[in-house]
């Protein structure tokens, strides 16, 4: 559900994306079992493509967050350069960018990494018709720190690494 929600701004698309401004607004966004008091998504056109802003703030689960990206005017490449703030009173924020590049042989990314308090989560891969390649680590991960949205989950700490290879069809992980 959403309680309000407010659009406005100018887009040419599929012209010429430069000409593109628009924004989002979002007020009371509910989707069992998450939330939020107000999202913010800002499109803005540059001779690159479309500089994509995102804000977001939950006051019950201290929940303020921002997000930074890029995506290219093909649609070839989508950067998410910058996320920070807190999640579920956690901070968070994006160690190293997920760089994430698509064309029609090959889907890939370099390591990208993002750390939520103590937890860490590390990924790369790259995708092609006939190979797949993803590797993806959490380090120090403690399910509790998400009570607030899943309440049911244990006190522990997670450390687990994750290897897929082979074809798309049949990967051996």
């Amino acid at each position: 559900t959403v309680g309000r929600a407010d659009l406005k701004g100018d887009t040419a698309f599929p012209g010429p994306l430069r000409e593109t401004d628009m924004q989002v607004d979002l007020a009371d966004v509910a989707h069992a079992p998450l939330r939020a008091d107000h999202l913010n998504a800002r499109l803005s056109g540059s001779g690159e493509g479309l500089e994509v802003r995102l804000d977001l703030r939950e006051d019950s689960t201290k929940t303020l967050l921002k997000a930074h990206g890029m995506i290219e005017k093909d649609f070839g490449r989508a950067l998410l350069d910058s996320t920070h703030g807190t999640l579920l009173g956690h901070e968070l924020r994006l160690e190293a960018p997920l760089d994430l590049r698509m064309a029609p042989d090959a889907t890939s990314w370099e390591e990208a990494g993002l750390r939520l308090g103590a937890a860490r989560l590390t990924t790369r891969g790259r995708m092609t018709p006939t190979q797949t390649d993803i590797t993806a680590d959490v380090r120090d991960l403690n399910p509790a720190m998400l009570h607030p949205v899943f309440p049911h989950l244990p006190s522990a700490r997670i450390n687990a690494g994750l290897e897929l290879q082979g074809s798309p069809q049949n990967p051996d992980g």
